[in-house]
């Protein structure tokens, strides 16, 4: 499940496919900031396959803001990786350590 354990490479490898066969440059792929902090690795494999690709990690406008240590985790993967400049946010930043968790 997604929304349990992030994206899956099959979920990632299935965005891939999708631009391949359009032939899209260019691409940037709206992602959710909580559920990419789960699990970033399976996005490596697309950054590869389609260099000028991004990520924009949002978060939505009625939902819990996320928290100073997803978005870290998120950024410390992509920048080990470095593909930190590839990724964008969209986020509301929780205010506190507890807000951040709930």
């Amino acid at each position: 499940n997604t929304a349990v354990h992030g994206f899956s490479e099959s979920d990632v490898e299935a965005m891939s496919d999708l631009v391949r066969r359009h032939n899209l440059t260019g691409v940037v792929l709206a992602v959710n900031a909580r559920i990419l902090a789960k699990d970033p690795t399976p996005f490596d494999a697309f950054f590869d396959e389609v260099p000028a690709s991004q990520i924009l990690a949002w978060t939505g406008k009625f939902l819990l803001p996320i928290s100073r240590k997803q978005v870290e985790k998120i950024k410390a993967h992509f920048r080990e990786n470095g593909g930190l400049d590839r990724v964008g946010f969209d986020i509301e930043m929780a205010g506190s350590f507890v807000m951040g968790v709930i």
